[in-house]
Order: structure tokens, then C-alpha cells, then sequence
């Protein structure tokens, strides 16, 4: 059954096994992993504004564990300022939220990292880890260097920000339709996939490394550019 908290707020400065069950919430409700607290995550599961009213939040400052294949959805709010480790399955954030600064994510092997909502990550050195980093919907704003040597995935949503690619982006669906730069790194890759096209309105593309243009068209405007520089192979 559901573990329901609408109203209330849950700070935890021990630790949490979440073993099975949705969490629901709302009506201003909310749950806190507070520095020095820890959350095992066994269960995929959802966690909701189920009961609605003014929309209650998720924020960690302390260390989520998820541990489970599977999905664990989070259709609220959720703010990561602690320790982050997608240890098996995906991740979902549809809620919205951001990562702040100080913010240490580990994606594992075969375990996925995935943005549906809107969503801002202060610093992408902050995500590491053979794992998959990818946008699916909504609209992400990264900053900084994104290395995690699993790779970026786009099949939609919006990418946003300032930011460098140091490893593998594959770039299938949505868009780059937003102000600022992209740039794929020397030792980075691009790959430009899917018969859709790829819509970079209003950015800027860097090419330092290498892109691999296998479909779709490339469509600008707004004062968008794409550059492969000295050093760049398209």
C-alpha cells in the first residue's frame, strides 16, 4: 500500500529502507534526507502530489541509494544537494527540480539517469559514472563539463544552458532550441540519428571533437551557428 504524508513533513537524519510502496503526498508536504541522513531505495516505486493542493517537494542533502531495477518515478519537485547513486534501473525525474552545485550523482552500468520535466543541473562535472545520463521530455538546463563516461542520450525534450561534452552525446529526438553554446569537446563525439530533424534555433554548436550525421536534417535560425573548429571532424 501507498505511504501517504500530505501535510506533513519527513526529515530524516537517520537512515530509510524503502522497500516497497508508493510515497504520496501534497498540500505542501514534504520529505528531507538531511545532511548526514541516508535513503535505501529497493523499492521503484512513485512518489506523487497525489493529493494535490500546493505541491510538495523531495530534497536530498544527505545520500539516496537506489538500488532496484526498475523505475522510480518522481512526479514532484525533487532537489539534489547531497550524494545521488543510481545503482540499478532508471531514475525518473518528471517533476522538476535541479541539481545544486554541490551535488554528487553516480549513474552505474547499465543503470539510467532520465529527465522528463523541467529541470536545471548547476554544475554537469557533478554526474559521474558508466551508466546513461538522457532527456526525454521537458526542458534541461546543464552548466559546466558534463564527463560522465556513460554518455548523454537525447529522444526529446529541450537542451538548454552552457555547457561541454567530453564523452559520447547521441542526439535522437527533441531540440536545442534555446540561447547559449554547446560544445563537443576534442575526444568528445556527437551523433546526429533518427529521420526527425535536429532544431538548434537560437544555439550555438562547437565542434571540437567528432560528429557523426547519420539522419535527419540539421534546422537553425534566430542567429544559431555550428561550428566544427580547427581540430573538428563532421
Amino acid at each position: 500500500g501507498a505511504h501517504d504524508f500530505n501535510s506533513r513533513n519527513i526529515v530524516l537524519q537517520g537512515t530509510a529502507h524503502w522497500l516497497d510502496g508508493d510515497l504520496r503526498s501534497g498540500t505542501a508536504g514534504s520529505f528531507t534526507i538531511a545532511a548526514g541522513g541516508v535513503l535505501n531505495d529497493s523499492a521503484s516505486n512513485a512518489v506523487s502530489n497525489y493529493y494535490g493542493g500546493t505541491v510538495a517537494t523531495f530534497t536530498n542533502n544527505g545520500t539516496y541509494n537506489k538500488t532496484a531495477a526498475g523505475n522510480t518515478t518522481f512526479y514532484l519537485p525533487f532537489t539534489n544537494a547531497g550524494n545521488l547513486t543510481v545503482g540499478n534501473g532508471t531514475l525518473v525525474l518528471d517533476g522538476g527540480g535541479s541539481f545544486t552545485s554541490t551535488a554528487n550523482v553516480t549513474v552505474a552500468p547499465g543503470a539510467t539517469l532520465q529527465f522528463t520535466g523541467n529541470y536545471t543541473v548547476t554544475d554537469a562535472a557533478g554526474i559521474t559514472g558508466n551508466g546513461t545520463t538522457s532527456l526525454a521530455g521537458g526542458t534541461l538546463t546543464l552548466a559546466g563539463n558534463f564527463g560522465a563516461a556513460g554518455g548523454f542520450a537525447q529522444t526529446g525534450g529541450t537542451l538548454a544552458g552552457n555547457h561541454t561534452f567530453t564523452t559520447p552525446v547521441a542526439w535522437s529526438g527533441g531540440n536545442w532550441n534555446s540561447a547559449g553554446t554547446t560544445t563537443i569537446a576534442a575526444g568528445g563525439a556527437l551523433t546526429l540519428s533518427g529521420t526527425g530533424a535536429h532544431d538548434f534555433s537560437s544555439r550555438h554548436i562547437v565542434i571540437q571533437g567528432t560528429t557523426h550525421w547519420l539522419d535527419g536534417d540539421l534546422r537553425s535560425g534566430t542567429a544559431g551557428s555550428f561550428t566544427i573548429a580547427a581540430g573538428g571532424v563532421l
